[in-house]
């Protein structure tokens, strides 16, 4: 088997960058449906993603711990591609992040600024809310791309 073909490798194996990028890839492709869907979803969809939104500012704002912000973003990203209307594609998605869980264990996990991605994440909502869904879509494509990178780079891999 291929390293992408395994999802639930040890995380004593050293993280491959192939996989990583394709895990991201992967993302981009579901979390981008969801975003291209926003404005003919029903409304109760929009809200979710509205509130996993509040959800990761607030902890932020209250200096949350690590867990329950990882918590937060995760689910933030996971309304997006609830936009979708699939819950089995919600599932795939879920299970891509889980697939990152070997690499991210090897980096710091204190590292990550919260507050630059709840201020992204605004960003995109805010993208979504005026209309713009074409921006919205490379936001949230740039998004994800340098969030491979900070991961590869965190790693050493880049």
């Amino acid at each position: 088997m291929h390293a992408v073909d395994e999802p639930h490798r040890s995380s004593d194996a050293a993280p491959d960058p192939a996989s990583i990028r394709d895990v991201y890839r992967a993302r981009a492709v579901l979390e981008g449906a969801g975003v291209r869907r926003w404005p003919v979803v029903p409304e109760e969809l929009r809200e979710r993603v509205r509130t996993n939104l509040a959800a990761l500012t607030s902890a932020v704002r209250a200096g949350a711990s690590f867990p329950q912000l990882d918590e937060h973003h995760r689910a933030f990203h996971a309304s997006l591609v609830a936009l979708t209307g699939s819950p089995r594609l919600v599932r795939m998605a879920e299970d891509l992040v889980a697939e990152l869980e070997p690499a991210l264990a090897r980096v710091d996990r204190t590292r990550p600024d919260f507050h630059d991605r709840a201020d992204s994440h605004t960003h995109l909502v805010r993208l979504l809310e005026r209309g713009d869904h074409d921006a919205a879509a490379h936001y949230l494509a740039r998004h994800l791309a340098d969030a491979e990178v900070d991961l590869l780079e965190s790693l050493g891999l880049s």
